[in-house]
């Protein structure tokens, strides 16, 4: 199962482990935590979300982060290539998102595990899970 196959990977880095809650994650979180205690919930909302992906998009461009190579991992290379942002001038809000028909599981996941990096007080390796 997709669990089992975390399971396998965050054992083997004792990775802490955010799992975004929604109607999915609600149910995977439940399950990992479970077995593993260093799970935590990820709430997104549209500011949550806007400060991981402007978060993100500062540590890439200041060198503090690195990604895979295209040739090793082309999702996320799409992923963020066709990522965008709107504005609405009515809320003066901006939304993050992938454009309709699109997913953006590959950002959100290296976002979530960015802010992993850099809110949590150990050391180690940092895994994020996503569901649809």
């Amino acid at each position: 199962t997709m669990v089992a196959e975390m399971m396998v990977m965050i054992k083997k880095y004792n990775a802490t482990v955010l799992v975004e809650q929604n109607s999915i994650g609600d149910v995977i979180a439940e399950i990992i935590k479970k077995q593993h205690q260093d799970t935590h919930a990820f709430f997104t909302s549209n500011k949550s979300k806007n400060d991981i992906i402007e978060g993100l998009a500062v540590d890439l461009h200041n060198g503090e982060l690195k990604i895979p190579s295209k040739e090793l991992f082309n999702p996320l290379w799409f992923e963020l290539d066709i990522f965008q942002y709107d504005y609405s001038p009515k809320t003066r809000t901006i939304r993050y998102a992938a454009p309709q028909g699109f997913h953006d599981d590959c950002c959100m996941s290296l976002a979530i595990a960015n802010h992993c990096r850099k809110t949590k007080k150990s050391l180690g390796s940092y895994s994020y899970i996503t569901s649809r």
